[in-house]
């Protein structure tokens, strides 16, 4: 809805700060969850049926939005975020078109590394790790 931003534009014209515009903004019907740091105000939403997000107060979240519905069971895209397996994969081309996935990895489970930097983490860690031995094969000899 543009009304919040007018109301927020009209406060901001009238010179006043992000709580005063909280208050504003609770004066035209609106459900303020906070005001935060960087003079954020943060309005009361939820998310309808239909994927739309409507503003609402807390508590009048199942009329607005409708009944709260119990989350699906599978991630509907299939993607690779880091740090976590991506979905199964046999090949490179079944990873391919996938958000955020770069390849197949060895353990059969797409990924967002790509070859060039895993290639890079390699190298360095054997140059730190060559390194550490070359000085304590020099503190050995000496």
């Amino acid at each position: 809805s543009s009304v919040p931003l007018r109301v927020l534009a009209g406060a901001r014209a009238a010179g006043l700060d992000a709580t005063d515009a909280a208050d504003q903004l609770q004066r035209s019907g609106y459900c303020v969850w906070s005001v935060g740091s960087q003079a954020q105000v943060e309005l009361s939403a939820c998310a309808g049926a239909d994927g739309r997000w409507k503003l609402a107060g807390v508590s009048d979240f199942a009329r607005v939005c409708g009944a709260v519905a119990s989350p699906p069971q599978e991630v509907s895209a299939p993607v690779c975020v880091p740090n976590r397996h991506g979905p199964k994969c046999d090949s490179d081309a079944q990873c391919q078109g996938l958000a955020g996935c770069m390849r197949c990895a060895h353990s059969g489970f797409c990924t967002d590394v790509g070859l060039s930097l895993l290639s890079a983490r390699v190298e360095g860690l054997g140059a730190r790790t060559g390194a550490s031995t070359r000085a304590h094969w020099a503190k050995a000899t000496v």
